[in-house]
């Protein structure tokens, strides 16, 4: 019979003994990620990110969905760390609803030194060319977008050909009869070379339709580049024969009428073409062209 004073002792395991061990789901959830085969991990859709990829991952919260977009910082079983321009985000796999990697974005370039001029986009609001536009020059954060003046082919690429069609239609180019095996090329004047000379450097690049507020769908204004380009080929030794056919290409609907000096153009010309001292000429010369046609007639 036991005393009923007498302390009782209880019994401690030994260290030989089953003993339980209190652990939170997420853990036991880690341990179990853990103990899988290595083949079992790339199942999970996000498993299939790499570090240093662009990706978007939508993930729900109380207050709704979000989406953290940017570059991939950590990709692990249960959360993925995407650095966003807010600062890198933590997300956790039990709220990611879907995701996908971000292609980057498509532009177009050449030459990359300012001669092709294939490389125009607006950049912090202004339309230049991206190889000479310098990160250390630019106010941060930078903002690049197409120009609104062309058609949008993806990202920043864009259709530039309505400036080709513009160059049909001034008669952009110099009739040759093949005569220069024979005798010599005829001879710039040298009056008008530093002119001709300026006005060659224009690589139909777009920022001057860009600029201009005259060139949208609200107008059929060709542009500054397309008008004063036919300064450069009436001023040619051989392109002078033609100039009447281009004059009266500009008397025409979308012509040199539309311009409404806002010289714009001459601000953003990279090539820095003093567009405004040539079209306020060219206007000159379609006028006096105009009055030619009527006592002509």
């Amino acid at each position: 019979m036991s005393n009923p004073e007498s302390p009782r002792v209880s019994k401690t395991p030994t260290s030989g003994g089953n003993t339980p061990i209190q652990s939170s789901a997420t853990d036991g959830a880690r341990e179990e990620i853990s103990a899988r085969a290595p083949g079992a991990i790339p199942t999970l859709p996000w498993m299939s990110f790499r570090v240093g990829e662009r990706i978007v991952i939508r993930y729900r919260l109380p207050d709704g969905l979000h989406d953290a977009l940017g570059e991939a910082l950590e990709v692990a079983p249960t959360h993925v760390t995407v650095a966003t321009r807010r600062g890198p985000v933590r997300v956790d796999a039990r709220t990611m609803v879907t995701g996908k990697r971000v292609p980057p974005p498509v532009w177009e370039c050449n030459c990359l030194e300012k001669v092709c001029g294939a490389c125009m986009m607006v950049i912090n609001g202004r339309a230049q060319q991206a190889c000479c536009a310098l990160i250390d020059n630019l106010t941060q954060p930078i903002r690049v977008q197409p120009a609104r003046t062309f058609p949008v082919i993806r990202d920043l690429l864009i259709d530039r050909s309505v400036m080709f069609e513009s160059l049909k239609r001034i008669h952009g180019w110099i009739e040759v009869d093949g005569t220069w095996g024979v005798k010599d090329a005829p001879i710039q004047n040298p009056y008008t070379a530093e002119t001709c000379y300026e006005l060659s450097h224009c690589m139909t690049c777009g920022c001057c339709l860009e600029a201009c507020p005259n060139v949208g769908p609200q107008s059929d204004f060709i542009g500054p580049a397309p008008t004063a380009q036919t300064l450069l080929f009436n001023l040619h030794p051989l392109g002078k024969f033609d100039a009447p056919k281009r004059l009266n290409a500009l008397m025409e609907k979308g012509g040199i009428t539309s311009c409404g000096n806002s010289q714009n153009c001459e601000r953003v010309c990279p090539k820095s073409i003093k567009l405004t001292q040539h079209l306020a000429q060219l206007n000159r010369e379609v006028n006096k062209q105009a009055l030619r046609n009527m006592f002509n007639h």
